[in-house]
């Protein structure tokens, strides 16, 4: 976990992968910290979903900066505006705490649409989520507990 969180040197970088890899750590390390909050206070991880009209083509390779990001923005559904994604984080702002600590994301296997609870056992696993938690109070040297 914590060389994830380092790319530390038996972790080859991968931009898709590392991606993936910090969205995955985050989620765990949110529903460690929902466990460790106050009761009343809440916190959730939110993918804002493909919003190719961003910054984030700067980046990219020439590929997908060309070809695979222009036929997306063709194909309903695949894309959104910036301003449709970060209105998630609104949306998730008026949650009850009975939610805290869960991953929000579009349905499984589409990239932009309403979001809702992640539900992959992988996500949920306790052990992942503490190893995401101590991870990072290494990394960092901040500790909330």
């Amino acid at each position: 976990m914590e060389a994830l969180i380092r790319n530390g040197p038996n972790v080859k970088y991968v931009p898709n992968n590392t991606y993936a890899d910090a969205k995955l750590i985050i989620a765990w390390w949110t529903a460690a910290l929902a466990r460790r909050l106050p009761s009343g206070m809440a916190v959730y991880a939110v993918s804002p979903g493909g919003a190719t009209a961003t910054k984030v083509v700067r980046s990219a390779s020439p590929l997908l900066k060309y070809l695979f990001i222009p036929i997306v923005n063709l194909i309903p559904g695949m894309n959104q505006t910036p301003e449709t994604a970060a209105r998630r984080y609104i949306q998730a702002s008026e949650f009850g705490t009975d939610v805290s600590g869960q991953f929000f994301a579009s349905a499984q296997g589409k990239f932009s649409g309403p979001i809702e609870a992640q539900r992959q056992p992988h996500l949920h696993d306790r052990a992942s989520q503490e190893a995401a938690w101590q991870a990072v109070v290494k990394v960092s040297g901040v500790d909330l507990s």
